[in-house]
C-alpha cells in the first residue's frame, strides 16, 4: 500500500499581555503557514501451512511500514505595542519513522476439545527527526539559527514477545489461560543530550471463562494485564513552535504503563436484534497526564509555558457498556451504543489532578446496504465533557459518513469517507495550571477521502477500513484527542 498527502496548516494567535490594574502592556499577532508533505509505504506478508489434523496449522506474518514527513514552516509575528516590530521565523522538521514485524504463529489442537496455542512476535521501531528553527536578523539580513531549537532526535524500539495459550470447549462451557512475556529494548537520544537507555522485562497473563445458555445466549468472564507505550509524538522533544509562549513538546524520559482489565459480557441474538452488555474495570499505575509548566521567561520578560505528558497518577475506571444492533428489513441496519462510567484519577503529582467523574459515550450508527452493490454508513458519536480541579474538557461530538459502491462483477469497490463531515469535533480545553489561564480551542478539520480497491480473487471484506491505519500519521501531533 502507498499512500501520499500534503497537508497545509494555518494557526493565528492573539497575544494581549495586560499589568496587575488591568490595563494592556504588549499585543502581538503570530501567524503560521505549515506546509507537510507526507508519504507512507506498507507492505504485508502472509504464509499459512495447514496440516492434516485439522485445526492444526503455522503461520508466519511480516510487515512493514516507513513514513516520511517534510515539514516547512513559516511564521510571523507582529508587535504592536509597546514597540511596533516585525519576528519572521522559519522551521524545518524532517521525520523518518520505520516500523517492522515479524510473527510466528502455531496451533496444535490436543484433543477435539482443548486447542494450544505458542507464538513469537518482535516489533521494532526506528524513528529519526531533525529540527531546525532560523529567525530573520534585520542587521545581517539573513536567517540566523536559534540556539535551543536546533537538534536532531534517534529513537529506537525492540520488543520480543513470547506467549502460549491453553484452551478447551465442553459443549456449553469454555475456558482459555494465556501468558505473554515481553522484553523491551528503548533509546532515545539528540545531538545536545545524553542518549536514554532502558530495558524491561513483564509477563502479561489472561483468562477467560464462558458458557452458553440454552437459549443461545452467552455469558463471559475476561481478565487481562497490558501495557501502553509512548507513542512517537509523546516522546519527541520537538513538536511545534507555532505558538512560543505555549510549546507543546514530548517528553524523552516518558515510560511505559501498564493495566489490569477485568471484563463480564453478556450477549444475545434474536432474529432482528442483537443484545450485548458488559461490565467493566480497567486500573492502570503511573499513566500519562498531560500538563502545563513555567519553563521561564522570554527576551521581552514574557512567562514562556510548555505542554508535556508525565507519568503522574493511578488511573481507574469503572463503567457499563450496552450495544444493540437492529435490522427490521433486509437492507437496513442501525447501532447504537452507550457507555457510561466512572473515571478516577489519584496520587498525581501534589495530588494537583486528582479526580472523580463520571463520563458518557455515546455511539450512534445507520447503514443502508442495497443488492446493487451501493452502502452508506453514517455515524455520531459523541462524549460528555470531563474536568479536574484545574483542567476542563468540554463536550465533544461528531458525524462520520461513508458511501461505497461494488462494481466489475463485485472485484472492486469505490469509497468516498467523510470525517467528521459538519466540523463540529471542536476540542476545548480550559486550564488553571502554572498559574496561568489558559483557553484553547482546537479543531481538525474534516476530511475527505475516495479510494478505490480491487480484489484478486477474493470476497468483498466485511472488516475495519484498512485505510485507517494507512491514513493515520504516526507523526502528527494530537494530543488534544488524548486528553
Amino acid at each position: 500500500l502507498i499512500n501520499t498527502n500534503n497537508k497545509d496548516y494555518g494557526t493565528k494567535i492573539d497575544l494581549n499581555d495586560y499589568d496587575a490594574s488591568g490595563n494592556l502592556i504588549q499585543q502581538r499577532l503570530r501567524n503560521s503557514s505549515d506546509g507537510d508533505d507526507v508519504s507512507k509505504i506498507e507492505t504485508f506478508l502472509n504464509y499459512t501451512s495447514k496440516f492434516n489434523e485439522e485445526g492444526h496449522q503455522l503461520s508466519f506474518d511480516f510487515k512493514y511500514d516507513n513514513t516520511i514527513s517534510d515539514d516547512d514552516a513559516t511564521i510571523r509575528e507582529h508587535i504592536i505595542t509597546p514597540t511596533e516590530n516585525t519576528i519572521t521565523q522559519k522551521i524545518a522538521k524532517d521525520q523518518d519513522l520505520d516500523n517492522f514485524l515479524f510473527q510466528l504463529d502455531y496451533k496444535l489442537p490436543l484433543s477435539e476439545k482443548t486447542t494450544l496455542e505458542l507464538g513469537q512476535k518482535t516489533t521494532f521501531q526506528f524513528y529519526k527527526n531533525n529540527y531546525k528553527v532560523n529567525q530573520f536578523d534585520p542587521l545581517l539580513q539573513d536567517f540566523i539559527t536559534i540556539a535551543g531549537y536546533t537538534d536532531a532526535v534517534n529513537y529506537d524500539e525492540k520488543v520480543y514477545a513470547f506467549y502460549g495459550q491453553f484452551g478447551a470447549n465442553y459443549e456449553k462451557f469454555s475456558y482459555t489461560l494465556g501468558l505473554r512475556a515481553e522484553i523491551s529494548n528503548m533509546k532515545i537520544g539528540t545531538n545536545t543530550t545524553n542518549t536514554i537507555t532502558k530495558k524491561y522485562t513483564d509477563i502479561f497473563p489472561s483468562a477467560s471463562i464462558g458458557y452458553e445458555f440454552e437459549n443461545g445466549s452467552y455469558l463471559s468472564a475476561n481478565y487481562s494485564r497490558g501495557i501502553d507505550r509512548p507513542q512517537i509524538t509523546q516522546i519527541n522533544p520537538f513538536i511545534s513552535l507555532n505558538d512560543e509562549r505555549f510549546q507543546s513538546v514530548g517528553n524523552p524520559d516518558l515510560n511505559p504503563y501498564y493495566s489490569d482489565y477485568f471484563e463480564a459480557l453478556y450477549d444475545i441474538s434474536f432474529e432482528k436484534l442483537s443484545i450485548a452488555s458488559s461490565i467493566f474495570l480497567n486500573n492502570s499505575k503511573n499513566h500519562y497526564l498531560t500538563v502545563i509548566q513555567s519553563i521561564g521567561t522570554n527576551d521581552e520578560g514574557s512567562e514562556l509555558y510548555r505542554r508535556i505528558p508525565i507519568n503522574s497518577g493511578d488511573k481507574n475506571i469503572l463503567g457499563w457498556d450496552l450495544d444493540l444492533t437492529y435490522k427490521p428489513i433486509e437492507w437496513l441496519r442501525l447501532r447504537s451504543y452507550v457507555s457510561p462510567y466512572r473515571l478516577e484519577i489519584k496520587n498525581t503529582i501534589d495530588n494537583l489532578y486528582d479526580y472523580k467523574s463520571t463520563v458518557l459515550y455515546v455511539e450512534g450508527s445507520m447503514l443502508l446496504s442495497f443488492k446493487n452493490g451501493l452502502r452508506f454508513q453514517v455515524t455520531d458519536k459523541y462524549q460528555s465533557p470531563v474536568e479536574n480541579r484545574l483542567t476542563k474538557m468540554k463536550a465533544v461530538n461528531a458525524v462520520d459518513a461513508t458511501l461505497s459502491k461494488d462494481i466489475l462483477d463485485k472485484k472492486a469497490t469505490i469509497a468516498l469517507k467523510g470525517v467528521d463531515i459538519f466540523n463540529s469535533k471542536w476540542f476545548k480545553y480550559d486550564s488553571q495550571e502554572a498559574g496561568t489561564h489558559t483557553l484553547r480551542n482546537a479543531r481538525y478539520d474534516r476530511q475527505f477521502t475516495l479510494s478505490f480497491t480491487y480484489r484478486f480473487n477474493q470476497k468483498r471484506r466485511n472488516s475495519k477500513d484498512r485505510s485507517l491505519d494507512i491514513n493515520k500519521d504516526n507523526l502528527e501531533d494530537r494530543q488534544d484527542e488524548k486528553l
